[in-house]
Parts: C-alpha cells; structure tokens; sequence
C-alpha cells in the first residue's frame, strides 16, 4: 500500500487529469474493484483447519501396528520392512518417533515404507 501511496503521491497530476475522463475513470475504477475483491479471502474459516505437521505428528506417534493397517500391509510385513531398512528394535506397539528418534529424514523414511505398494518398496 505504500508504494500505491508515493505512486499517487509523485504523479498526483497526472492522476488527477485522467479522472477528468470518463472512461479513464471507470477503468481505475474498475481496476480498483477487482484489485480489492482478489484480496479478500473468500475461502471459510470456520470448523477445524488441517495442518500437516499435527498429521505427520499424529503418524509418527502412532503404533507401528496401526501404521501396517493404514498402508495396507500386516504388522509382521511392515516390521520386516522397518527392519531391512536399518530400523532397531521395532516392535508392534514401537512408535516412529521412538524408533527414530525425532530424525525427520527417518520418520519419512519410514512413513513411506508404510504407506508404499509392495511393488515401491525396496
């Protein structure tokens, strides 16, 4: 808004004579209307908003067990998976931010050989 106001402020003649003209003055008048409807968010803000990271959140705090069922894959399959990918100590109950330690880079890791098709993972 600053530069629109030191714009008007150093070409106020200019700015002033082209108002004199009725179809300059409905183009920035028109202008003006649609620079101000594009601002306006008209997307709803009501009800509960999704944010990623309480989702990777929520999934990396869920049981490895659970992590199986939401990528379609038994328990022992995905711990045999978490397995050969380098990850100790997995267990049914173990949480990704348990085997991995808070490791974004792991936890992606292993969120993504949870949720890949047998013929995508390694």
């Amino acid at each position: 808004m600053a530069v629109v106001g030191l714009h008007l402020f150093t070409n106020w003649r200019p700015f002033r004579n082209s108002l004199r003209k009725p179809l300059a003055a409905t183009i920035l008048a028109l202008g003006v209307v649609v620079t101000m409807l594009t601002s306006i968010n008209l997307t709803p803000q009501s009800g509960p908003q999704l944010n990623p990271a309480q989702v990777f959140g929520a999934l990396s705090r869920a049981p490895v067990a659970t992590l199986a069922q939401l990528g379609g894959q038994s328990p022992e399959a995905y711990m045999a998976a978490l397995g050969d990918a380098g990850f100790d100590g997995v267990t049914a109950q173990s949480t990704l931010t348990e085997l991995t330690g808070g490791d974004r880079a792991r936890n992606s890791q292993a969120l993504a050989l949870a949720l890949a098709t047998p013929a995508e993972q390694p």
